[in-house]
């Protein structure tokens, strides 16, 4: 492993009834409402108007949010009544210099608030919540269960049952009843989720055994081997110098795929690395220095900046590999890692050259994932005697967490 540092720069509806023996009283689910396909009328009128980010998906199926200008935020409403019966106009502000008017539209004070509730969770976790809305509102539609909202407690109930015997690992559980929470909390609902029998069934799933991460390290040996793949993998030499770059930066940076690669191709790309944030010094042995703009750890960009010198290793140095991909790269701004055509590296291009280089190598590709390049550095480092504090500082990670990615 080369040497490597990391600086931050500061920059139910209540509880549930109880029978006379004191054991929770049960509600079957074959006796709940079979309204999953209601009319277009009554679905009309149990639209919510409150100012959630995440859409609740009434009606014939689930729906993803519509993406407004900035993406999976809220449009403001197109109108609002004030007081004196007159709609006032919407106008738009700079946000530069600070407005002396001591009264607003009302209509530029809820497109901030919808604004400021929107950007009030990272966009990766709008996703995983939007997706875990979708699955609950399918598993209703699956059961014939009333669609409406807000959820009742004995539905969230079946639907931690379904999770936990399908094999859903808790902290999975954990976020998708996170979503159903977050979701009634924006729209001024009861919270189903709050119930003490939800609660304890949660405790009953951390309590459960254990999913092992079955994830194998991309390793320093099983990375010298996918990198001369890459040639014959790759549609041009334009393509294989990026993954190679991307290859090698992933591991010897412990990178999350989220910090360098974009959701998809008209994804947001501005919490990604971009080409500003690498800086190459000069001498015999050269220095890189990568700003890590956003990351699991750091929802508020503060940054992190690495510092990954050469190591000298043919065919298999970082600093080299970035070097030769900016040569040939476009000198616009933008995403480090985009393609000639200057579109960004998505996540799914990233996975499937992974797989296909692994495939190249005779590797099982089912037991390795994008998440490998980071076990596989901090299992390099364990090997090489790397002291536990200083993997957990070269990965960034906060917490006990680390020990899980050495696989020694």
């Amino acid at each position: 492993m080369g040497k490597h540092k990391a600086s931050t720069s500061r920059g139910g509806r209540g509880k549930g009834a109880r029978g006379s023996r004191g054991r929770p009283r049960s509600t079957s689910l074959r006796s709940q409402t079979r309204a999953t396909r209601a009319t277009t009328e009554s679905q009309a009128s149990q639209q919510p108007t409150g100012p959630g980010v995440i859409e609740p998906s009434l009606g014939d199926g689930p729906e993803i949010a519509q993406q407004a200008t900035t993406s999976h935020s809220l449009q403001p409403p197109t109108s609002h009544q004030s007081s004196d019966g007159e709609v006032p106009p919407t106008r738009t502000r700079g946000r530069g210099q600070p407005n002396t008017n001591t009264r607003m539209p009302m209509a530029d004070l809820e497109g901030e608030t919808y604004r400021l509730l929107s950007k009030s969770i990272a966009e990766g976790t709008k996703v995983c919540y939007q997706g875990a809305v979708n699955s609950f509102q399918n598993f209703r539609i699956q059961y014939n269960l009333d669609t409406s909202w807000p959820a009742s407690t004995e539905q969230v109930m079946a639907f931690i049952a379904q999770l936990s015997l399908n094999g859903l690992a808790a902290s999975t559980v954990t976020q998708r009843i996170a979503a159903l929470s977050y979701l009634h909390n924006m729209y001024e609902w009861q919270d189903p989720t709050k119930h003490f029998l939800i609660k304890k069934m949660q405790e009953g799933c951390r309590r459960g055994p254990k999913r092992k991460d079955s994830r194998l390290p991309i390793t320093l040996a099983l990375l010298s081997k996918l990198l001369p793949t890459l040639n014959n993998v790759c549609s041009s030499f334009y393509e294989a110098c990026l993954f190679q770059a991307a290859f090698l930066l992933a591991f010897y940076g412990f990178l999350r795929v989220g910090e360098f690669t974009a959701r998809g191709r008209l994804g947001d790309t501005k919490k990604i690395i971009q080409l500003q944030d690498i800086q190459v010094g000069n001498g015999p042995l050269r220095t890189m220095l990568v700003k890590i703009r956003y990351s699991k750890t750091d929802q508020y960009g503060s940054s992190t900046t690495l510092s990954i010198k050469e190591n000298g290793i043919l065919g298999g140095c970082p600093v080299v590999a970035m070097i030769r991909f900016l040569d040939l790269r476009r000198k616009n701004s933008g995403p480090l890692f985009c393609h000639i055509n200057g579109l960004p590296l998505t996540r799914y291009q990233f996975g499937a050259v992974v797989k296909k280089a692994l495939r190249s190598t005779g590797a099982d590709i089912d037991q390795y994932g994008t998440h490998s390049f980071r076990i596989g550095a901090a299992t390099t480092a364990a090997l090489n005697g790397v002291p536990p504090d200083k993997i957990k500082e070269m990965g960034r990670w906060q917490s006990e967490t680390y020990r899980s990615y050495v696989r020694i």
